[in-house]
């Protein structure tokens, strides 16, 4: 058993190792403003997605923001809190926000991995 646990221990990464191993092997830009922080940015037809990746170690939790901007008319966010929430309503994990100010729609997500082996490099693609 204890063997078990050796094993387990020297297998634990830092999730945000486990990161940019993923955002490397996708080629995308990024930094590491922090022991806790990776930041990534990913080019698509739309436009730029930033990614932030945080590690909270006290909660042994993964958080995921993604954002990207959106050019909004005048008068119209109103629409667009009513089309986020619609599509909330569907979903079972993590939630779109529109921070107003700064014209940015995100999604959020967090992954708990609390007393487990760490963070593999599947779920971080599934969270993407």
């Amino acid at each position: 058993m204890a063997q078990v646990a050796l094993d387990m221990a020297t297998r634990r990464a830092h999730p945000l190792d486990v990161v940019e191993q993923v955002v490397a092997a996708n080629g995308w830009t990024f930094e590491r403003p922090g022991d806790d922080e990776v930041a990534a940015e990913v080019a698509a037809d739309g436009g730029v997605f930033r990614l932030w990746f945080s590690w909270v170690p006290e909660r042994e939790t993964l958080h995921l923001s993604c954002g990207f901007e959106v050019k909004l008319a005048q008068g119209r966010s109103q629409g667009l809190f009513e089309l986020l929430a619609r599509i909330n309503e569907h979903l079972w994990m993590g939630h779109f926000d529109l921070w107003s100010e700064q014209g940015l729609v995100t999604f959020r997500h967090s992954l708990p991995l609390c007393g487990g082996p760490g963070v593999l490099p599947e779920q971080v693609k599934e969270l993407v």
